[in-house]
């Protein structure tokens, strides 16, 4: 009797976890992907939880749309569900403080995308990870909302962000043949690993600058 309870129990709950799971992609994942391949920026934010669209204001505006929150740089057609879970526990702020950003509405599932990029030589798995709950029917993303340490950490971001952006113009533009040209070479091979390092050695310039300075080239390279 007790073994045909607790099958009953398990049963249920993959049939809870299957018709969240089919909700999940009917009203969230396939509409989100969808207002991305026609370019409706606008109405992306319908796809945000109510609850974190009610901490949006003219002072959190900004951060909100900093960097494309609902179009990830990188998405393309080619991403596909690899993951789509329940979450045992809280939602992972990646980095961020506890004491400057919190999520308003706790996460309930974990969903990750990922896609193949690049070529024979190189190739890379770009993931995309989101988090979401429900409301009223329909499920949504969840992402964390900022207090005024948060702001004010997200302003700090910004500033040195755009002064990093100027000395990366600057190293660009500092770019002289013969090496210039052999950069430039690499690059339309797609060998950017190998930029990198040459850039580095001629330059002594740390891995991280080094590699935003051969992403800078390799845009006006196009």
């Amino acid at each position: 009797m007790v073994r045909l309870t607790l099958l009953s129990i398990l049963l249920a709950a993959r049939v809870l976890a299957a018709d969240a799971e089919a909700a999940i992609r009917t009203t969230l994942v396939e509409p989100w992907l969808q207002a991305i391949r026609t370019n409706d920026k606008a109405g992306l934010t319908r796809f945000l939880h109510p609850r974190v669209r009610a901490c949006i204001n003219d002072r959190t505006r900004e951060f909100f749309e900093y960097g494309d929150l609902l179009k990830p740089e990188g998405l393309t057609p080619q991403h596909r569900i690899t993951k789509l879970k329940p979450l045992s526990g809280p939602g992972n702020l990646f980095g961020l403080p506890e004491d400057a950003f919190a999520y308003p509405v706790q996460p309930a599932y974990e969903l990750t995308l990922e896609a193949s990029q690049g070529d024979a030589q190189i190739t890379q798995i770009v993931q995309i990870i989101r988090y979401l709950a429900p409301a009223g029917g329909s499920w949504y993303f969840v992402e964390p909302c900022p207090n005024e340490k948060g702001l004010a950490l997200f302003h700090e971001s910004l500033a040195k962000g755009a002064e990093q952006k100027q000395q990366v113009a600057l190293l660009v533009a500092q770019l002289k043949d013969p090496l210039l040209i052999e950069l430039k070479d690499l690059l339309k091979q797609h060998r950017k690993i190998d930029a990198v390092k040459k850039y580095q050695q001629a330059t002594g310039q740390e891995l991280t600058l080094s590699v935003m300075v051969m992403n800078a080239l390799e845009k006006g390279n196009r």
